[in-house]
């Protein structure tokens, strides 16, 4: 009876043993599936915060590109404005600033669209109706509530947009909500659509006039090659005889005496010579300087018959003198400077000088005929002595078009954290 009682008593203590294990492991299992689900939950969380983050970011990038289209319009009619003002042959100086006041007109455009956040690109985009919506907002940083935007100012035209976009689950701000950074590097300067050089000549007919058919004056000579498809002259040559040709650079004759006689020739840069210099006919065709440093003796003279020779310089001219030179034109851009007083024996010479003259003080000559711009305004307009005749173009653009601005780099910072 005795052992039967002792038998019963370590039944029941395994009974009772199996019964505790059972509970541990019904209430191990209960605890890990309540905290799988709060993991759960948790990670379920992130990942639309991320989703948030990433969808605000490419919303956001899609809504300035969507204005592209807009800066365009303001970069021409900002040029137009521009060149609506200018009442003179516009030159590559003029034409040039028109350029800088679209692609600056297009930049405070966009400026002003990322700034401003009542009337600028939306910054914020709830996924449903309830202010408990999940959502995401575009600021400068999580903490920044959506106010800033950062633009860099604008270096060689181009400019950098960065901005942060907020995934937010519960539709209220907590410290592990997402964060995605965005950068959008943009080149203003490639909005200028051009299939040729527009600055080949010195002075570019542009008809600025609101009616179509208002008279321009044109340049007294033209760029002979616009598309510089000229053939490359000879480099070791310094005579000119009947030739087609063109330098690309700055082009000296330091040793050589150069002769041109009835020859177009163009210089891509600066044309130099430290010796006597011959012109006998033709074209000359200068984009840069005339330097002629040691006050050589120039003679200059039109070709065959009497015809008219013609030199034109864009930048400044440097002259020692013009020694029995006859039947020229000669157009120089900037500043146009003699070292001796012109010869009186030149005859039916005719200079037009764009910037000032010096080292010659009221000189009047029937035979040889010196025009400045800023004293002769007249003779530079339509049928004066420095225009090349009348044009009818009847076109509101220069010689390029605006195009939308060009994307160099779209970037996100995947590294993404939260506080």
């Amino acid at each position: 009876m005795e052992n039967l009682r002792n038998n019963q008593g370590y039944t029941l203590f395994f009974v009772l043993m199996i019964i505790s294990v059972f509970t541990i492991l019904a209430l191990s299992f209960t605890v890990q599936s309540t905290n799988s689900a709060k993991q759960n939950t948790i990670v379920e969380a992130k990942m639309q915060s991320v989703d948030l983050a990433e969808m605000g970011s490419q919303f956001y990038m899609n809504a300035i590109k969507n204005e592209f289209n807009e800066a365009k319009e303001v970069a021409r009619n900002a040029q137009n404005d521009y060149l609506n003002s200018v009442d003179q042959v516009i030159t590559d100086e003029i034409l040039l600033v028109a350029q800088k006041k679209g692609i600056t007109a297009a930049y405070d455009f966009l400026e002003r669209k990322l700034s401003n956040s009542n009337t600028g690109l939306p910054r914020s985009k709830s996924i449903g109706t309830e202010s408990s919506s999940p959502k995401f907002e575009i600021g400068f940083d999580k903490n920044s509530n959506g106010n800033e935007i950062l633009l860099s100012s604008l270096v060689d035209n181009v400019a950098t947009i960065t901005f942060y976009s907020t995934g937010i689950e519960s539709g209220t701000k907590e410290s592990n909500d997402t964060t995605v950074k965005a950068n959008l590097e943009i080149d203003f300067g490639q909005m200028i659509n051009s299939s040729s050089n527009a600055f080949t000549d010195n002075t570019i007919s542009y008809n600025n006039g609101s009616n179509s058919n208002t008279l321009q004056a044109v340049p007294l000579i033209q760029d002979p090659d616009p598309n510089n498809n000229l053939p490359t002259c000879e480099n070791d040559t310094s005579s000119f005889i009947n030739k087609k040709c063109q330098f690309i650079g700055d082009k000296n004759f330091p040793e050589n005496e150069p002769t041109f006689t009835n020859s177009t020739v163009k210089v891509i840069g600066n044309l130099s010579f430290d010796k006597k210099f011959d012109f006998n006919g033709g074209l000359l065709y200068v984009t840069g300087d005339f330097l002629d440093p040691k006050g050589s003796n120039i003679s200059l003279s039109g070709g065959i018959n009497n015809s008219i020779g013609e030199i034109f310089i864009g930048g400044n001219a440097n002259f020692g003198n013009l020694n029995n030179s006859k039947n020229m034109k000669i157009v120089v851009g900037k500043d146009a400077t003699f070292k001796n007083n012109i010869n009186g024996n030149a005859t039916n010479v005719t200079i037009c000088i764009y910037g000032n003259l010096v080292g010659i003080n009221n000189y009047k000559d029937d035979s040889v005929k010196i025009y400045v711009k800023s004293e002769d305004s007249e003779a530079f307009d339509i049928n004066g002595a420095c225009a090349g005749g009348t044009s009818n173009s009847g076109g509101k653009n220069p010689s390029w078009t605006w195009d939308v601005p060009y994307i160099i780099k779209e970037d996100y910072n995947y590294n993404i954290t939260s506080n």
